[in-house]
């Protein structure tokens, strides 16, 4: 195993993909901040005909935009599913990992190593979005006028727990579907319409399932959706799941989320190392 894990960094490492995938979602989270700070502007110039109160709770702040940074909810995530998709298929296309079963490793070990190497990927993506989003709403937005709060921090770390898990369970998702698949286009198309098509249908059910509520007033209705556009159904999908974690935690159901997506790396892992078992490797 441990033979195996080297192997697997060393390849990673040697995957200029990798690089890359890195540096665009640091170049992202730059270039976001730099239009959330222009975007204010724009809304401070509205003093004259937008209250002053309205205005406030429009104004983007360093303090609300740190629990969203490593939710893998957001367009930058589209890298970190390029870079996994890319480091367990190539391996199926060079046909190297034919020859590293065929060198007697059980596949298990395999499949795990390429599951932990996978993990570390995308942190190290996910954290050079999350560090340049620091670094650069610094520099665009400043700190916070009112400071960050009593209990803020509490709640941020305990929200980037639940995203780090969540974060581990859309991997073990996109493992799976890379080994269903076994090619490059095929993974990457079909991870990526899930990344996308699934929020929005789960908008259009959430949507739907508001306007028949009959108990609710039109602004109530209105209110309901802009709070939370994805609903209940929030929490079946493991794209959505991280949009859902500060309401959770605000509610005291954080334990939901942190169920969830424990759910799917066990059956993503269980599937995934079961097919990779069960077919040949061409």
């Amino acid at each position: 195993m441990q033979n195996l894990l080297k192997s697997d960094f060393y390849k990673l490492f040697k995957m200029k993909s990798f690089y890359v995938c890195a540096i665009i979602a640091a170049a992202m989270a730059a270039i976001s901040m730099f239009l959330d700070s222009q975007l204010n502007n724009m809304m401070q110039s509205m003093t004259d005909t937008v209250s002053s109160a309205m205005m406030s709770t429009q104004i983007i702040t360093l303090k609300n935009i740190l629990p969203t940074i490593i939710s893998p909810t957001g367009d930058w995530f589209i890298l970190v599913i390029i870079g996994v998709c890319l480091f367990i298929t190539i391996e199926y296309n060079a046909g190297t990992l034919k020859n590293i079963a065929a060198r007697g490793f059980k596949r298990e070990y395999i499949f795990l190593s390429k599951i932990i190497v996978c993990v570390v990927e995308a942190f190290i993506i996910t954290l050079c979005f999350a560090v340049s989003c620091v670094i650069f709403g610094l520099i665009f937005l400043g700190t916070p006028a009112g400071g960050f709060g009593d209990g803020y921090f509490t709640e941020l770390f305990t929200i980037y727990g639940v995203d780090i898990l969540i974060l581990i369970g859309y991997v073990s998702l996109i493992a799976m579907v890379a080994y269903l698949i076994r090619t490059n286009g095929g993974t990457i198309a079909i991870t990526l319409c899930a990344h996308y098509l699934v929020p929005v249908i789960i908008t259009m059910f959430n949507v739907v399932t508001i306007m028949n509520d009959t108990s609710d007033s039109d602004l109530e209705k209105m209110m309901s959706y802009t709070s939370n556009q994805y609903g209940q159904a929030a929490y079946y999908w493991i794209g959505t799941l991280g949009g859902a974690v500060s309401e959770s935690y605000h509610n005291g159901t954080i334990y939901i989320p942190i169920l969830v997506a424990l759910a799917y790396i066990v059956v993503s892992c269980a599937i995934g190392m079961l097919v990779f078992k069960k077919r040949d490797i061409k």
